[in-house]
């Protein structure tokens, strides 16, 4: 064989070469350290948090449909918060649906999260006046714990369907309004003692996470207590 011709690489095809180019993006090549990249739940890797967002949810123009599709994109904030809610308005109504099979932990969650309070209340720390809890679901937490510590309370979740079991079901006088919104569009009318902010932070994104807990600051009353419970 001709020794110029031996070890030339084959052709490939249009799709593939471009699927590559999206992956050395998504990838971020070789600029950054091991420790500092990271997989998705699909198993993609991105050099940081940066790029998978900005992947997820503005791929390159140039990218195929189909590429985006077999990559698993999101392709829009939009379509982010969509598929979120879609999720969360088809999951069964109860704590197994909000804990995804895992209830076997909810009291002891309740149990500690309210020796937590009880104790910041004690020692005048925390007004037990008003409480905002925040992705609220089936109202498992207000229910369970909040009610039972506080003079007023609000709940805010994504999905409609959720929000309406959670009015059905919790009969207490302490409980005042139930807000259909996701936390990246709520719109605070009022200031809190406490908000409370559970297993939740993660359906949103970096970006709105982080201007979310800016409107919780300036809605916090004096003798307040941010509660993240990620």
């Amino acid at each position: 064989p001709n020794p110029t011709t031996q070890h030339k690489k084959q052709p490939r095809s249009e799709y593939k070469d471009i699927k590559g180019a999206a992956w050395r993006q998504v990838r971020g090549g070789e600029r950054v350290g091991r420790n500092e990249r990271g997989k998705d739940a699909e198993g993609k890797e991105y050099c940081s948090l940066e790029v998978m967002w900005k992947t997820e949810l503005e791929p390159p123009k140039t990218l195929p449909k189909e590429m985006c599709e077999e990559m698993k994109l999101v392709g829009s904030r939009e379509k982010w918060y969509s598929n979120s809610n879609s999720y969360w308005n088809n999951v069964s109504q109860d704590v197994s649906g909000m804990l995804q099979g895992h209830e076997e932990v909810s009291d002891v969650d309740l149990k500690f999260s309210a020796q937590i309070l009880a104790k910041y209340i004690k020692e005048g720390k925390l007004h037990p006046h008003k409480v905002l809890d925040c992705g609220g679901g089936v109202g498992r937490i207000s229910k369970g714990l909040l009610t039972n510590l506080f003079n007023t309370v609000d709940m805010v979740d994504q999905a409609e369907s959720l929000v309406m079991k959670a009015k059905e079901t919790i009969k207490s006088p302490s409980m005042r309004n139930f807000f259909v919104s996701g936390l990246q569009d709520f719109v605070f009318s009022d200031k809190y003692d406490c908000i409370w902010i559970q297993w939740v932070l993660t359906h949103i994104t970096d970006a709105d996470a982080i201007e979310f807990l800016k409107r919780c600051k300036a809605n916090l009353s004096d003798g307040v207590l941010y509660c993240l419970n990620c």
